[in-house]
């Protein structure tokens, strides 16, 4: 995911590395690591808006953290939704974002207060793989 002057990644191993890309000249190396920790397999990755030096990474085990990448730490941890995350993305609306899992269902969430807003669900379809937003009409 690029993230402002960088490009955020992660691994199944559960760490998250920080590279920076502008101006970079030879070996590439990253410019900062982040351990999730044994309780985080990554599956997706995304910057909420307005959230200045924050990502939230989406689990196989179904929850959800939220993490400054500048100072390195956790900031909090969602329970999730006993199934397992398979996409996430930031709605126009401050604070809420949309959690597609593996058993069909989405979930729009407030981070800031961690409450839920709405949950869909397309169970027959399988996992939600997928998700964006409309604004227009």
């Amino acid at each position: 995911m690029v993230f402002g002057d960088h490009v955020i990644s992660v691994d199944v191993e559960g760490h998250l590395f920080i590279w920076g890309f502008k101006g970079v000249a030879g070996d590439i190396v990253p410019v900062g690591h982040i351990m999730l920790g044994e309780k985080c397999t990554p599956t997706c990755v995304m910057h909420p808006d307005t959230y200045l030096n924050k990502v939230l990474i989406g689990s196989q085990e179904g929850g959800l953290q939220l993490w400054n990448v500048s100072t390195k730490k956790m900031l909090h941890e969602f329970k999730g939704w006993g199934s397992s995350v398979s996409s996430c993305v930031s709605s126009p609306a401050l604070d809420v974002v949309a959690v597609g899992c593996a058993d069909g269902k989405i979930h729009v969430h407030n981070i800031r207060y961690d409450e839920e807003v709405v949950t869909f669900s397309h169970s027959t379809r399988g996992a939600v793989t997928a998700l964006s937003f409309s604004t227009g009409e």
